[in-house]
């Protein structure tokens, strides 16, 4: 959603994983990241959220596929995070998509591009 790719791109731009990021054409390398499945419970006094998403970096020029990958993570919250189970639930879920997009960016930073 809105929320995830623009956190998404503010993580690149702090990460320098690319030296900027262009919206449209004009860039060397296509970056798409879906995501596949978000498990999130319903009750319970910690909420631990798991999420997979596809990532796949492209080549712009010719659309080779430089890398693909499914990346899993998690993050839980609990009550000392915050008493009202749809905050927490949120922060689980905030915490599961900052979790994966710092994986994401990691396995690509590795990538000799």
């Amino acid at each position: 959603d809105a929320a995830f790719a623009q956190a998404l791109t503010e993580s690149i731009a702090k990460s320098q994983t690319f030296s900027r990021v262009v919206q449209g054409t004009g860039g060397d390398y296509l970056l798409t990241v879906a995501i596949v499945s978000l498990d999130q419970p319903s009750f319970g006094f910690s909420f631990t959220v798991k999420m997979e998403a596809g990532w796949t970096l492209r080549r712009a020029s010719n659309g080779a596929v430089v890398w693909q990958q499914a990346i899993f993570s998690e993050h839980t919250a609990t009550t000392s995070d915050a008493f009202a189970a749809v905050t927490r639930l949120r922060l689980a879920t905030e915490g599961a998509a900052r979790n994966n997009i710092a994986q994401g960016l990691a396995r690509i930073s590795r990538l000799n591009l």
